[in-house]
């Protein structure tokens, strides 16, 4: 996707706020289901050199997300050599949103699934895995938790996916821990109180990454008010957060017909009309 014009676009936009807003901003650089299909062999020294200069150029931090379909060697190495470049990161993210149907099925026609994985798995023996290689970087470790079901039969299976993941956070001790969940509003009844009910349920102080946002509504997002509700959608997330906590928008760049969802895209030669509403967002609210 135009590694070099991400990084271009990206460090433009973020001219804008001051050096202390971007000290306190994050990129998911890896991306969301993409990190899951992507390895060390599919980033060139040139795309990972324009990251890094985006990074000291900016300030901003990168978070650094484990592809469980690489072995925990291979993503070890991959970490290094982002740092032999230059890079920093703020905490490890176990996966993309395993709790999915998907996963849970072991469905391989999707590309980025390669075995079943059920709570049980993740928690048992993934996340000690991959955890165990990363443990001397004295980075956080970030583990996935669902978001509330849009049907029963969603909620009862995310919710087994969150009790198991729960308990063993619960169980847990030594390095720090924090949970990541992905928030998208698909219409206007958007439960933004689940964040205080999963609060409620973690140890205390446990950080909460919301390391995935966004508006799905398929008439909000052809309205000319989408933008303005982007903004809503993070601010009113961002109400229930507390210090320590994380918010990302997504997604941060497209290069393909269309601009919705990206902030960036190459028919604006950067910031898109949404994109400049998270930036007001980031600008007003980021402390």
């Amino acid at each position: 996707m135009d590694p070099q014009q991400q990084a271009s676009y990206a460090e433009a936009m973020l001219d804008r706020p001051s050096p202390a807003t971007r000290s306190s901003m994050v990129i998911r650089v890896l991306g969301g289901t993409v990190s899951q299909t992507t390895t060390s062999a599919d980033w060139s020294d040139s795309a990972v050199a324009a990251w890094v200069a985006f990074q000291v150029h900016s300030g901003v931090e990168f978070i650094f997300i484990v592809n469980g379909n690489d072995s925990p060697e291979s993503q070890r190495a991959f970490y290094d050599r982002w740092v032999a470049a230059g890079a920093h990161f703020s905490f490890i993210e176990m996966m993309n949103e395993y709790y999915l149907r998907k996963y849970l099925d072991g469905d391989t026609t999707e590309p980025d699934v390669t075995m079943a994985v059920s709570p049980d798995d993740y928690v048992t023996a993934i996340v000690p895995a991959y955890g165990a290689v990363f443990a001397d970087t004295g980075l956080p470790i970030f583990i996935i938790l669902a978001p509330a079901g849009e049907t029963p039969a969603l909620q009862m299976q995310y919710e087994q996916w969150n009790a198991t993941v729960i308990a063993a956070l619960a169980a847990h001790s030594g390095a720090p821990i924090g949970v990541t969940l992905h928030l998208y509003s698909r219409d206007s009844s958007f439960d933004y109180d689940q964040i205080d009910r999963i609060r409620a349920r973690l140890p205390a102080g446990t950080p909460i990454a919301v390391t995935e946002s966004g508006i799905l509504d398929p008439t909000v997002m052809a309205s000319d008010g989408y933008p303005d509700a982007a903004y809503d959608h993070l601010l009113a997330i961002y109400t229930h957060l507390q210090p320590g906590d994380y918010l990302l928008d997504q997604v941060l760049y497209k290069n393909g017909s269309g601009w919705q969802p990206a902030d960036l895209h190459a028919d604006f030669s950067g910031v898109t009309p949404k994109g400049e509403r998270v930036l007001d967002f980031f600008e007003t609210n980021v402390r």
